[in-house]
This record gives C-alpha cells, structure tokens and sequence, in this order.
C-alpha cells in the first residue's frame, strides 16, 4: 500500500507541476507552489474506513448459539 501511495502522490504532483507550469509559472516557482499545497501525510491516510469486526463476531456467535439449541 506504501508504493501505492507513494506512486499516486508523485502523479499527482507531477500532474500539478506541469498545470502551473502551462499557467506560466517557472518550472522552479510551480514545483515551489506544488509541494506548498500538498495535503500532509496524515490527512491523506487519515480518510480510511474504520472496519468494526467485533459486531460480525458478535452476530456470528449468536446465530451459532440459535443454531445449537434449535439442533
């Protein structure tokens, strides 16, 4: 997943350099500007789902249980 997003940070930089670059800017100015706007680590990785596992467990073990005393 690291070289996931490692890859898709790059394109995107790379893909917001050559914008600003075609709006004028230096290439030095754009890359300059580019890494200024760049969201942080945290805020990137931050937006995953939160998976709860212990309510599928919970469920799991009351159909078993159902099960065992209709059986």
């Amino acid at each position: 997943m690291r070289e996931s997003l490692h890859h898709h940070v790059d394109h995107n930089l790379e893909a917001k350099v050559a914008d600003l670059v075609a709006e004028g800017l230096s290439l030095d100015e754009a890359v300059k500007k580019a890494k200024e706007n760049l969201p942080s680590i945290d805020s990137i990785v931050g937006e995953r789902r939160k998976v709860y596992i212990l309510p599928l467990l919970q469920e799991l073990l009351q159909l078993g249980l159902l099960y065992g005393l209709i059986a």
